[in-house]
């Protein structure tokens, strides 16, 4: 989607507007860069925050794909929402099923697990693990870091629409959309 972006001096509140792409899913800032997916166009971009330049980082335009890779060669299918761990990215490759790591200091692509269903939605990160929720089987679901280990957490029947992820380190919280409610899992 074509749109802006406003910078807003905190001082003089001038405002200066700077065409870009806007992402469907997520944002994250790391690096003085603010990373978003193009889930139709199937690439990762980032946006310089210093000149504002907005540059395609991670696949190509147009390009739909399943493949590892280093920057532009690498593929996704609808990428959807990411997370950071404070030094690399991991996203969810919405249309391969499957999350993938970027190590940003190398930009490689890599695929950590594979065969998830289409339906991947959301996801958060703490310390040692990912949770990404699927809107198709309403599951939410952990791999652990340290160890490689894929499990389900919360079952299918517990969530009614299951739309925004999130975590403090202990808790997640998870809005259960068709429900009215925002849950908390331990």
């Amino acid at each position: 989607m074509n749109g802006t972006i406003v910078k807003v001096d905190k001082v003089t509140k001038a405002q200066i507007t700077l065409p870009v792409t806007v992402a469907k899913y997520g944002t994250v800032v790391l690096n003085n860069a603010l990373y978003q997916t193009n889930y139709s166009t199937h690439r990762f971009d980032a946006i310089d925050l210093t000149t504002y330049a907005q540059t395609t980082v991670y696949g190509t335009c147009g390009q739909v794909g399943n493949v590892d890779g280093i920057g532009a060669a690498a593929r996704f299918s609808k990428p959807a929402d990411f997370v950071t761990d404070g030094t690399d990215l991991y996203l969810a490759d919405k249309g391969n099923g499957a999350i993938k790591k970027i190590t940003v200091s190398t930009g490689q692509v890599t695929t950590l697990i594979s065969g998830l269903g289409s339906g991947l939605a959301r996801m958060a990160i703490d310390k040692d693990n990912i949770y990404f929720t699927s809107w198709q089987a309403e599951t939410i679901r952990k791999y652990n870091l340290l160890t490689n280990v894929l499990s389900t957490i919360v079952l299918f029947g517990t969530f009614n629409g299951l739309v925004a992820i999130t975590t403090d380190g202990t808790s997640l919280y998870v809005t259960d959309s068709n429900n009215l409610r925002v849950k908390v899992v331990n």
